[in-house]
């Protein structure tokens, strides 16, 4: 990750709520965007949506041109909601076999990062596909195959009794 921090929640009050703050990242602490208290990292913070920890990753903030970050939490529903909304699949041309996936977002690297799943699982989604096509042709022609050795069989055993009939031999 490109990030100065790692983030994670210890609780969500309400996860069918979205909520989201602020935070300045400093040297040696944080603090909310709103408030001059400093908070350190690794401190297990509550505050009234969430508790959470962040820590400090090192020497990377100066890739920043801000130290302020938003954090925010969307329900799984608004998530795909927000990431349905910014997809957009094109055919590269017409009569084209190729598809063109582009996201719209302020984020390059998130935009990159959400572009690259959306392609493996339809890559993902594709070989399945291909699979499930490939195992219905097995079990069909598996399927013609014991139908044609039955009629095989009754056919060589019409053969037999006619040669036993009419005394007619194998050259």
């Amino acid at each position: 990750d490109d990030l100065p921090f790692s983030f994670t929640f210890l609780q969500i009050t309400d996860s069918l709520k979205s909520f989201g703050f602020q935070v300045v990242i400093n040297e040696d602490n944080f603090r909310f965007a709103e408030s001059p208290e400093p908070h350190y990292y690794g401190e297990a913070v509550k505050l009234p949506s969430c508790n959470f920890i962040l820590q400090k990753r090192k020497d990377k903030l100066g890739s920043f041109v801000s130290n302020a970050f938003t954090i925010s939490w969307l329900p799984l529903e608004n998530s795909a909601d927000a990431l349905s909304n910014g997809l957009k699949v094109d055919q590269a041309a017409s009569l084209a076999n190729v598809l063109n996936f582009s996201f719209e977002t302020d984020n390059p690297r998130l935009g990159q990062d959400i572009v690259n799943a959306y392609m493996q699982e339809y890559i993902n989604a594709s070989l399945e596909d291909r699979k499930q096509t490939a195992v219905n042709t097995l079990s069909f022609i598996e399927e013609q195959l014991n139908t044609v050795k039955i009629d095989l069989s009754g056919v060589e055993k019409n053969l037999l009794d006619y040669r036993q009939k009419y005394n007619v031999f194998d050259p």
